[in-house]
């Protein structure tokens, strides 16, 4: 049984145990769970075994069930299988369908198209660096096997798919066609995404802005949005029958799960609404605690693989942290504000009403208002406030180990974005509903509220865009051990055990007993963590070095016995706006615990070794970076030399003859450029080429050369050992102009690594360098 499946048999019974000593319904659900552990079972057997004799070309038919995304070179859509080769085994499973843009694409696939095409599939991969991207257990959690990419294909027949998924369909394109129509093009593309979750229009800009400045969560359909839509329709629906609404609030519900693609945050959401409502419509005491239990079930029932899903991570525990210390910090709060004003502002936490993923809503409660309108509103503020940072910061208390542990991120401003943009945002969800809605049967209506619509949008934009210039707004750390995130929930356990423990003192000196022992344990597992954390931190002298996978591009990290973190070149892309620095080597930096690099070495200023250093030189701290004089100018080279004005990093410039010296283990010593650089393709043929010795142990990068660098260090070193190595990095990527047979046999290398891109368009590497490492009995990596 894998861990996923273990995770949710936990999950399973802790919620089995509780319905059993609350709610007496323990077979009941034994039974769904028994059930539903074999269907899991059996769905983690096919997706292992479903597509593993699929090879080469294959015939797929299938239906198209999502509309294009429009990508740079090419659309994307999810293709459900009908047969592969003419067999039905695979039929109802999904792929990932690219199709690539040419100039013949007169047409393209439709939703609702049954169509056939010829190709290959590619099954997702894992991980490919240390805690990277998990590709494969991402489409693991959308239920998909993988991809297809074709230019081509046949029109078998229109409008396959079923009444429902064709309502939904057209449900979702009737939302973004009239918000885009009645809005601003970032405003609409910014409420698409709150209302429905879809944010393939949202640009990069604002995406980031929501993200530096923790706001994020309101782009991804959450609680907080199910229950500004309970609230939006009882307002509705007040004038009619009680029973009438919440029914048809159940419904809605359903039908917004489907809308929104049930994501695990909305269906947890929307199941814990159907079941308050469902126990208000049975005249049942509804338990939050035990809503939550089952909707987790439910989910990892139809879907164990969401396990693995951070946004059902994110969800869960946000909403636990609500449940369980939204109120305590509420209620220390509101004594704070009574004792300051010596009782004249009088605030209660009404027991009746506990705190919620919804803190109080301003416009609700001034409806409510009576006589002295100026003191009601004082206080409905001042609640609002209260409420709303105890919601943020108790929900942010129990995500924190989990952003940290996933980002490598913490914020310590994360409670002011979300108190001014809380307000907004529930403005935004019931207006933007409701504007669509109007827009359906009087458009001249809907366009003229859309002015205000756009207002408040507006005002989140900037909301999101200052708050990610406060600082604090989002700071990297080191990735902590999980041993950590452990220790810290354990450390939260124990402070909401001891507020419980003050309010039960003079109940029971059972329960003191039983307080006290449980503090005995929370303090020797404390002990034994910590004592691990620090053995795990010694530093054993050991040498370790790291090639990185950064794609198309070369990227070294080697942490000497000294503990120095010396970092040789950082990869990039030389087409797109994909940052490698980003995306791909600060994450891998802070996963290997690095936040200071002693030494970056620049081999030369091609994109795909520079272009991820600049991430890297912007927000972590580096001590020096080593580079050769340039032959040229370049767009590059001017803004490296911005970077380190502004950052003041300490650069040294060297040459052939040189020597860096990293601790009492380590050094570098540097056998290339010359001060006559060599004008044939000058940047690549005056790269850097440096030898590394530690403990005996050598390594040789060689940058990009080609031949006639080669030929030049041929003439220096032929008759020393100064080019021979344990490992040589393959110059140039492999390249056919680069590693002639008379440089290796020079270098005689144990080990040769090649730093390429899979399924490049270069042709790296060069079949002829590979025969010539064979030839020479090298292991090619």
């Amino acid at each position: 049984m894998s861990i996923v499946l273990l995770v949710c048999v936990i999950i399973g019974l802790s919620t089995i145990i509780y319905l059993f000593l609350n709610k007496k319904i323990y077979i009941i659900f034994l039974i769904i769970t028994f059930i539903g552990f074999i269907y899991v079972n059996t769905l983690n057997v096919n997706y292992q075994n479903k597509y593993k004799d699929i090879n080469g070309e294959i015939k797929l038919r299938g239906v198209i069930i999502t509309d294009p995304e429009d990508k740079e070179y090419k659309f994307t859509y999810i293709i459900k299988v009908v047969s592969i080769n003419g067999d039905n085994k695979y039929k109802n499973t999904k792929l990932i369908l690219n199709f690539k843009k040419t100039d013949n694409n007169i047409n393209i696939p439709k939703f609702g198209n049954e169509i056939e095409i010829i190709g290959e599939i590619e099954k997702p991969q894992s991980a490919r660096n240390y805690k990277g991207f998990d590709y494969k257990a991402y489409l693991k959690s959308k239920k998909i096997y993988g991809t297809i990419e074709n230019d081509n294909f046949k029109l078998i027949v229109k409008n396959r798919v079923n009444f429902i998924e064709n309502i939904l369909n057209k449900v979702q394109k009737s939302i973004k066609i009239n918000l885009f129509k009645i809005l601003k093009y970032d405003e609409a593309a910014l409420c698409i995404g709150i209302l429905v979750g879809i944010r393939d229009d949202i640009s990069q800009e604002i995406e980031n802005d929501f993200k530096m400045s923790n706001l994020t969560h309101m782009l991804a359909v959450s609680g907080s949005h199910i229950t500004y839509i309970i609230s939006a329709i009882s307002f509705l629906l007040a004038k009619t029958c009680k029973s009438f609404t919440k029914i048809f609030i159940i419904i809605f519900l359903v039908f917004f799960m489907a809308l929104t693609g049930f994501t695990a945050s909305v269906i947890r959401a929307s199941i814990m609404g159907i079941l308050i409502l469902l126990a208000s419509l049975l005249h049942r005491k509804s338990d939050t605690i035990n809503n939550l239990g089952v909707s987790s079930l439910i989910i990892l029932i139809c879907n164990p693989y969401l396990i693995l899903d951070l946004g059902f991570l994110l969800s869960y525990s946000g909403t636990i942290g609500i449940i369980l210390l939204g109120t305590p910090i509420t209620r220390k709060l509101y004594d704070l504000i009574n004792n300051v004003s010596k009782r004249k502002i009088n605030l209660q936490v009404d027991e009746k009403d506990e705190i919620t993923e919804n803190c109080a809503s301003v416009s609700r409660e001034i409806l409510k208002i009576g006589e002295n309108r100026v003191k009601n509103i004082f206080l409905i503020t001042i609640k609002y406030v209260i409420n709303a940072f105890s919601i943020t910061v108790s929900a942010n208390l129990m995500i924190i180990p989990i952003m940290a542990y996933s980002f490598s991120t913490i914020s310590f401003t994360f409670w002011i974005s979300n108190i001014l943009a809380g307000p907004i945002m529930e403005i935004v969800t019931i207006f933007g509903f409701m504007i669509y809605f109007i827009s359906l049967v009087c458009y001249p209506i809907a366009h003229f509220l859309g002015i205000f619509l756009n207002f408040f949008l507006d005002i989140l934009i900037k909301i999101a865009n200052i708050s990610s210039l406060i600082p604090g707004a989002s700071i990297y750390i080191k990735t902590p051990y999980l041993i950590q995130c452990i220790l810290f929930y354990m450390i939260i356990y124990g402070i909401y055990n001891k507020s419980k423990l003050n309010v039960r003192l003079k109940n029971s000196k059972y329960y003191i007993w039983m307080s006290i022992k449980k503090y005995k344990i929370i303090v020797l597992f404390s002990i034994l963590f910590i004592l691990i954390y620090f053995v795990s931190n010694l530093n054993l002298s050991s040498l370790k070095i790291y090639f990185i996978d950064v794609g198309q591009g070369d990227c070294t990290l080697i942490k000497t016995p000294g503990n120095k973190n010396i970092l040789i070149d950082g990869g990039g892309s030389e087409f797109g706006n994909f940052d490698v620095g980003e995306n791909i080597l600060l994450p891998y930096l802070l996963d290997r615990r690095v936040t200071t690099i002693d030494y970056i070495i620049i081999s030369h200023f091609d994109s795909d070794h520079i272009g991820g250093l600049f991430s890297i030189m912007e927000n972590l701290k580096v001590k020096n970076i080593i580079i050769s004089v340039q032959g040229k100018e370049s767009e590059n080279l001017n803004k490296f030399k911005e970077i380190i004005a502004k950052r003041k990093i300490n650069v040294t410039v060297v040459q052939k003859g040189d020597y860096l010296k990293f601790d009492k283990y380590s050094y570098m010593e540097i056998l290339f450029p010359e001060e006559k650089l060599i004008s044939e393709n000058i940047l690549n043929n005056n790269s850097i080429v440096a030898k590394f010795h530690s403990l005996g142990f050598t390594i040789l990068f060689t940058g990009d050369i080609e031949e006639i660098a080669e030929k030049r260090l041929i003439e220096l070193y032929e008759e020393t050992n100064k080019l021979e190595s344990t490992i040589i990095k393959v110059a140039h990527h492999g390249s056919k102009s680069s590693s002639i047979n008379e440089f290796l046999k020079l270098v005689k290398p144990k080990i040769a690594f090649i730093g390429v891109g899979e399924n490049n368009n270069f042709g790296h590497p060069n079949e002829g360098v590979l025969d010539r490492l064979e030839s020479m009995r090298y292991k090619s990596i």
